[in-house]
């Protein structure tokens, strides 16, 4: 099956433990590490069907297999900047040996990771591209430490063990894939809201640019709406008192001349 993905490996040191924990780079590191130890990656959460699981050397954490695959970053990075916090994947305690696995991949032409990488994804690059490299250094067992064994697999490859974890990953992915509404949707979602009342699309776009949301820009509206505007002063709202009484007089003036056949000039 590698012969057909066109997946090539190397190795390097001695193969001497049942329990291997490995940096995570692309979703098909467990099968390829399966290829060389028969190991089976054990997981509690997996998006492969149960079906397909134990073609592509996948096992839950209640099933007993002889040799144990770990991912403890449980996410995927690039492998060339820096390790996701190791999660507590071994709960035998720090008496349990594990080999750690310093795992590299090299693909022609494209990034081996990408923020949306999938098994589709993944499984589509290795039939179509020439080749995928991955090479396997196996490092010397030691007892079972998230912290140590982070620091040991990240000198090996020359990057940092760093402080993010997987809920920090999947956040930046959320923020990512995140496209900000148009300024014409959010002006139907308000003018929506404020049904029956009709405002322009003036006053509704402008309530938007001056709040930047939706919730914020129909509060601004309603308090339009429902309350008068004051003016500054005393001044002020007697001149507009003043606007108004004349703009009365003059429209009663208008219908009385209409009304009676006179002539205003």
């Amino acid at each position: 099956m590698a012969g057909i993905l066109g997946i090539t490996i190397s190795t390097e040191g001695e193969i001497t433990s049942t329990t291997f924990v490995s940096n995570h780079v692309t979703v098909l590191d467990h099968f390829v590490i399966h290829l060389v130890t028969d190991g089976f990656l054990v997981t509690e959460e997996t998006n492969v069907p149960s079906y397909a699981q134990r073609l592509l050397s996948i096992t839950s954490g209640s099933e007993s297999v002889a040799v144990s695959i770990f991912l403890p970053e449980e996410e995927t990075t690039n492998g060339v900047r820096g390790l996701l916090t190791f999660s507590e994947i071994l709960h035998d305690g720090n008496d349990q040996l594990v080999q750690p696995i310093a795992l590299a991949v090299v693909r022609p032409f494209l990034n081996v990771n990408s923020i949306h990488a999938s098994l589709r994804t993944e499984l589509f690059f290795a039939l179509f591209l020439p080749n995928t490299h991955y090479t396997l250094k196996f490092l010397p067992c030691e007892p079972w430490d998230a912290v140590r064994v982070q620091k040991s697999i990240a000198s090996n490859l020359a990057i940092h063990p760093t402080k993010f974890r997987r809920s920090d990953k999947r956040e930046m992915v959320k923020k990512l894939n995140f496209r900000p509404p148009s300024v014409a949707s959010m002006a139907r979602l308000v003018q929506q809201q404020l049904h029956p009342v009709v405002l322009s699309p003036e006053s509704v776009i402008s309530a938007i640019q001056k709040t930047g949301s939706v919730e914020a820009a129909v509060e601004e509206l309603r308090k339009s709406i429902t309350q008068p505007s004051f003016r500054k002063n005393a001044s002020e709202r007697m001149m507009s008192f003043q606007e108004r009484k004349r703009l009365m007089i003059e429209t009663a003036r208008e219908k009385y001349a209409q009304k009676h056949g006179i002539s205003l000039q």
